[in-house]
C-alpha cells in the first residue's frame, strides 16, 4: 500500500497571495487560492485521492494557478510561462499548480541493481517517476491527451494504446493508477538493443500496482469503455525503462520512459528477465 504524508499548516505570504489574487481575476477563476508550488495543501484526485508531498528538491517552482485555466483565457504571465506547450498546441489547459505535487509519497522502494546505483539515487528517480505518474494522470482526466503522447512526459512509443475513441467525450482514470511498489532494475544487455526494448536506457523502474486500474473513454450516453492496452489488474507489474529528464522547468524532474509495457502473459525472454531483476 501507498504510504502517504500529510504537510504542517502552512501561510500564503502576501505577496504570492496578491499574485494569486491578481492571476484569478484575470481568468475568471475563484478568489480563494490554493498554495504555490513550494508549499501545497491537500487536495482530492479521482485517481486514489493521495495526499500532497511537499515541495522540494525536484519539484518544479511555478506561478500559483488555483484551477485550469483555458490557454484562451490565461493571463500573459501564464502563457509566457507554459508557453512551449501552449504555443505548440498539445495542452489546450494551463495546469493548476497542485498537479506535480497531487502524489502519494515514494512507496515501498526497492534496490534491483545489485548495488549499482546508491539510495539517494534510486529516490530521485522513484520521486521523478511519481511525478511524472501525478502529470499524466492530469492530462488524462483533462483530455489533454496531446501532453502524454507528444514525447513530453514520457516518449510516444511508451504511451501505447492511449487514445480518444471515435464518439467519445473524454478519458477518465478509473480506479487506483499508482504504484504501491517500485523496484529499481539494470536493463539485460546488449539484448536491450534489441526489439521489443530497443533502448540505449541502463535502468527501468518496475511499478507494481496493488489494487488496479484502466483508463475508460466516457461517451455523450454516460457509458463508459475501457481501452484495451490501458488496464492493470490488481498486483500486475509495468516496466518503464528510461532516464532521469531535468530540462522542463514547468515539470520538474521526471522519469522519462522510452520504453514501457507489462510484465505478465507471454512476454519476450528479455523482457522476463527484466521484470525477475
Amino acid at each position: 500500500m501507498t504510504h502517504l504524508r500529510r504537510e504542517a499548516p502552512w501561510r500564503l505570504p502576501l505577496a504570492a497571495a496578491m499574485t494569486v489574487m491578481t492571476l484569478a481575476s484575470c481568468s475568471n477563476s475563484s478568489p480563494m487560492p490554493r498554495p504555490s508550488a513550494h508549499a501545497p495543501s491537500p487536495t482530492s484526485r479521482a485517481t486514489g485521492s493521495p495526499s500532497l508531498v511537499a515541495g522540494g528538491p525536484g519539484d518544479p517552482a511555478l506561478l500559483p494557478v488555483p484551477s485550469p485555466v483555458p490557454i484562451a483565457q490565461a493571463p500573459r504571465a501564464l502563457l509566457e510561462e507554459w508557453h512551449p506547450y501552449a504555443d505548440g498546441g498539445v495542452l489546450t489547459l494551463i495546469p493548476d499548480t497542485s498537479v506535480p505535487y497531487s502524489r502519494p509519497a515514494v512507496p515501498t522502494l526497492t534496490d534491483g541493481t545489485g548495488g549499482a546505483t546508491d539510495q539517494p539515487t534510486e529516490h530521485r528517480w522513484a520521486e521523478a517517476f511519481m511525478r511524472e505518474q501525478a502529470w499524466e494522470n492530469w492530462a488524462i482526466n483533462h483530455a489533454q491527451i496531446d501532453f502524454v503522447t507528444s514525447d513530453i512526459i514520457s516518449a510516444a512509443a511508451a504511451e501505447t494504446g492511449l487514445y480518444l475513441p471515435e464518439g467519445a467525450t473524454g478519458l477518465r482514470v478509473t480506479g487506483n493508477r499508482w504504484p504501491s511498489a517500485v523496484r529499481i532494475v539494470r536493463v539485460p544487455q546488449p539484448a536491450a538493443s534489441s526489439p521489443p526494448l530497443s533502448t540505449s536506457d541502463g535502468y527501468a523502474v518496475l511499478a507494481t500496482y496493488q489494487q488496479g486500474w484502466s483508463v475508460v473513454a466516457v461517451f455523450p450516453d454516460g457509458h463508459t469503455t475501457a481501452l484495451s492496452q490501458q488496464v492493470d489488474e490488481p498486483g500486475e507489474v509495468d516496466y518503464f525503462i528510461g532516464h532521469l529528464d531535468a530540462s522542463k522547468r514547468q515539470l520538474g524532474e521526471l522519469w522519462f520512459a522510452t520504453v514501457a509495457g507489462n510484465c505478465g502473459g507471454h512476454v519476450p525472454t528479455v523482457v522476463a528477465q527484466l521484470c525477475s531483476a
